[in-house]
Formats: structure tokens, sequence, C-alpha cells
């Protein structure tokens, strides 16, 4: 049996080339767990002084803000590095990655991140 695992923009595309989902990933966790998915993480190394990681973090914030404010703005970026995207399929895909959990993970996005981390409940 041939089978693969389908990730960005062709988890909204799938269907048109054929394929046929066995399980959503995402899905299953959210189902499992109540909490939203882990998708990434932007880490600091140890011996940065604060201003520095002050700095960066300040910057991706503004980054993010900019593309929650401006959605649109994001789109060609995005295209540029898709295989294949109509605007409908590129929006859905920046809202999956652009969202307020962007901004802050809070108290259920580090409990996610402590779950997937160390597995159990």
């Amino acid at each position: 049996m041939d089978a693969g695992l389908i990730i960005h923009e062709s988890r909204f595309t799938f269907a048109a080339h054929g394929l046929v989902q066995v399980a959503d990933l995402g899905a299953w966790w959210e189902a499992e767990t109540g909490l939203p998915v882990p998708l990434a993480g932007i880490c600091a190394r140890h011996d940065l002084d604060a201003d520095t990681t002050r700095s960066a973090e300040q910057a991706i914030r503004a980054s993010v803000q900019y593309a929650l404010d401006h959605p649109a703005a994001s789109r060609e970026y995005v295209r540029a590095n898709a295989q294949e995207m109509s605007d409908a399929v590129c929006d859905a895909h920046i809202a999956l990655y652009v969202n307020a959990l962007s901004l802050d993970v809070g108290d259920e996005g580090m409990r996610a991140i402590t779950r997937l981390v160390r597995g159990g409940d």
C-alpha cells in the first residue's frame, strides 16, 4: 500500500489530486488532548544577553501582528514558497499559522507543548 504524510497547503488540496485521507493528525491531537497543535517554536540561546533576545522577540511579534493586521501582505511570500495555491487555499494556510497563538501561546499553548514533549496526561 502506498501512503504518505500531507503537510502545509496540501492538506487543503489533496482530494483534488485523487488522494484519500486516512487520518488527520491535527484533528486527532485536538480530540485526544483538547489542546491546540504545537506547530513550531522560536528559541534563543541561553547565553544571549537580555536586550538581544528582547529585541528579537519584539521584531517577531511585530511581524506576526503585521501579518494578522494585513493578511493579504503575506500571500505573495507564501505563494512564492508553496507548491500550489489558490487565494482561498493561501488564506486558509496563512490563517492556520498566523493566529493569536502565534503572538502568545498562553497557558493552553504551554500545556500543549508540555504534553507533546512529555507525553501522557
